[in-house]
């Protein structure tokens, strides 16, 4: 569907009072450019896969350009960070785990969502448990500098938008 045709409808879905902002999901950067160019600017943020090992620098730059939230489904990697050296590492100095670290790591980016999967009370303790302790300059690097390793991507279904970054 172009986007000259749904973007519109979101627009009124919010104008008619039955959502108070409206945000796309799975964007390029050039969906992106394009549907805030229709939407004048209004669309609040863009739902995209964010994690330690899949950061896609062009999608969160014109989120950034834009002024948008990022919100990051899939931060934890599906569990799968839980034993990658570098952030298990950080989760010992710091008496936390990895899946805390990289929470962590995701809410110290300026407008950045990370939205976790919780199966069981405990894990939703644990992922809420990340407000007390914050990650230095040098530790956020390392995690940073992680971007396309271990699997990099988690979800690509195949209608997925081809990927710009």
């Amino acid at each position: 569907m172009p986007l000259s045709e749904c973007i519109p409808a979101l627009i009124e879905v919010r104008e008619r009072g039955l959502a108070r902002h409206v945000g796309v999901a799975n964007f390029t950067s050039a969906m992106l450019d394009e549907a805030q160019s229709i939407a004048g600017g209004t669309l609040v943020c863009n739902q995209i896969e964010y994690q330690p090992f899949c950061q896609q620098a062009t999608v969160r730059d014109a989120i950034r350009r834009h002024g948008m939230a990022l919100t990051g489904y899939c931060p934890l990697q599906r569990g799968r960070l839980r034993d990658h050296p570098v952030i298990a590492a950080l989760a010992e100095d710091r008496g936390k785990t990895a899946s805390q670290v990289a929470l962590r790591w995701a809410i110290q980016q300026e407008n950045v969502i990370p939205l976790p999967k919780a199966t069981s009370r405990a894990h939703i303790r644990e992922n809420i448990d990340i407000f007390d302790f914050a990650l230095t300059s040098d530790e956020m690097a390392t995690i940073s500098a992680l971007d396309g390793t271990s699997g990099g991507r988690v979800v690509n279904p195949p209608h997925a938008p081809v990927w710009d970054d």
